[in-house]
């Protein structure tokens, strides 16, 4: 859940409130003029979606923002870079266009790895030269590593070894975020500023407390 300074937001003319994800947005902005957004060490109660419509929905609408934020700040990459340095500028890019990037091209990891399952043979070969298949497995493989590994160490570091056991299967889960990726893209043509409302209350049951004497 961010948090930002009232007078920080009235400084900068407030949010865009036609970007479905103005927090991440906004922490680009502030950044662009010299100011920080830090993490806070603590944990947040919020219900985490558990339903794979829900979760999807979600995640679309989060992607769909990533790539609004995206574009609006490299309309004018060497303004971008001047003000936010080497770093920034390629932080911003690795973390929004990264992260839908990483989903979209997901069909991609499981065509080669159905194909080379099923016929012996990457389906790759005659569409494309031997560097460049060479190129494209190494990127897939490590991607899936990397993003395997966070999702091990965060385990660790929460102590929850007893979740390891799912981190293998994570190649599966990221599938879904492929559908919400592919998703968000069609909906940043025909539809860039529909808000896709997260659906609470699904995965807890809030009890009212008991009256006394009852």
């Amino acid at each position: 859940m961010p948090y930002f300074r009232r007078s920080a937001l009235e400084q900068f003319g407030a949010w865009d409130a036609h970007n479905v994800t103005e927090d991440a947005n906004l922490g680009m902005r502030l950044a662009r003029r010299g100011m920080q957004c830090d993490v806070l060490d603590t944990a947040t109660l919020e219900e985490a979606n558990c339903r794979p419509g829900p979760w999807i929905r979600q995640r679309s609408r989060w992607l769909k923002g990533y790539l609004l934020t995206w574009l609006s700040h490299m309309r004018a990459p060497l303004k971008l870079w001047q003000e936010m340095g080497g770093r920034g500028f390629i932080g911003l890019n690795v973390l929004f266009l990264g992260a839908a990037a990483t989903y979209l091209g997901m069909p991609l990891f499981w065509i080669s790895v159905i194909g080379g399952a099923v016929t012996g043979r990457t389906v790759w070969g005659e569409a494309m030269p031997l560097w460049a298949l060479w190129l494209l497995g190494v990127s897939l493989a490590i991607g899936q590593l990397v993003m395997l590994g966070c999702a091990a160490l965060a385990m660790v570091r929460r102590s929850s070894p007893g979740l390891l056991v799912w981190v293998p299967t994570l190649p599966f889960y990221w599938t879904l975020g492929a559908i919400a990726a592919w998703k968000a893209v069609i909906e940043r043509v025909w539809a860039p500023y529909y808000w896709d409302k997260t659906m609470h209350g699904i995965s807890q049951v809030f009890r009212q407390p008991e009256t006394a004497g009852r």
